[in-house]
């Protein structure tokens, strides 16, 4: 009976110890970098599509496309990782006038890019569990990411971007806004010219308008539970808000969050 439990106690103690091991060893990391050039006119379109990594995109004077990609996977070992790696395939496929960059590996890797790409440019983005950086970009912009922040700097043009639970930021000059994440905060500081649409649910919102003298905006705040500051008059009915004969309409949408308007 004592030898009995004793072998049990024996054969527990020794697979938790396998079981440490193998955790242990669970942390083996394995990279790889992935370059290509393309030339590429502006006026075109990019799209990008990557599962858990990051997308940087910076726009350049050069009439070329450079992509770079860190090649990341994880294992029980590093010998696992380093096969995991290499079965990561990055695919690039290109016309005259667009481009696609997606990639497909084994579980437990990531995609990581770099991307500089000519000024005036579409972009199309989407990352599941990554943060997205675009910055010096003249053309409509499109970003979508499940778990991760957003990021525009310096863009001219339309902008429509996406985030379940990340933050939005954004900076430039737009004909037409169009943001929404559910439990983060928009902050946006540009020069509006048409449509502006801002929605969170469990957000704050903060918009630093910069206008001419004459460019007086129609603006509408829907916030349940928040407070609300503004430097624009607002309009209490949408519906009626669009009888304004402003080329410039803001509508900010929040149900637990401040919501604060500037204008400069």
């Amino acid at each position: 009976m004592h030898r009995a439990k004793k072998s049990i106690i024996l054969y527990t103690a020794f697979l938790f110890f396998c079981i440490g091991q193998q955790l242990t060893a669970g942390f083996s990391k394995a990279q790889k970098e992935f370059t290509k050039k393309l030339t590429f006119q502006p006026g075109g379109e990019i799209n990008i599509k990557t599962d858990d990594g990051d997308v940087t995109i910076i726009g350049w004077e050069k009439n070329e496309v450079l992509i770079e990609a860190k090649l990341t996977a994880h294992a029980f070992s590093s010998r696992a990782a380093s096969k995991k790696v290499e079965q990561i395939r990055i695919h690039v496929r290109e016309s005259e006038n667009f481009i696609r960059i997606s990639h497909n590996g084994p579980d437990n890797t990531d995609v990581a890019y770099t991307i500089h790409v000519p000024e005036k440019i579409s972009i199309s983005c989407r990352t599941d569990d990554g943060t997205v950086h675009i910055e010096n970009i003249y053309g409509k912009i499109g970003a979508e990411s499940d778990d991760g922040d957003i990021f525009l700097k310096r863009i001219t043009g339309d902008v429509r971007l996406r985030s379940d639970d990340g933050e939005i930021f954004f900076t430039g000059k737009f004909q037409d806004v169009d943001v929404l994440t559910e439990d983060g905060d928009i902050t946006g500081e540009y020069h509006p010219q048409g449509n502006s649409y801002i929605k969170t649910d469990d957000g704050n919102v903060q918009l630093t308008l910069h206008l001419d003298e004459t460019e007086e905006p129609a603006v509408f705040i829907d916030t349940d539970d928040g407070h609300v500051q503004s430097d624009f008059p607002l309009w209490m009915e949408n519906q009626k808000m669009r009888r304004s004969a402003s080329e410039i309409k803001i509508k900010v949408y929040t149900n637990d969050g401040d919501v604060r308007l500037i204008r400069e």
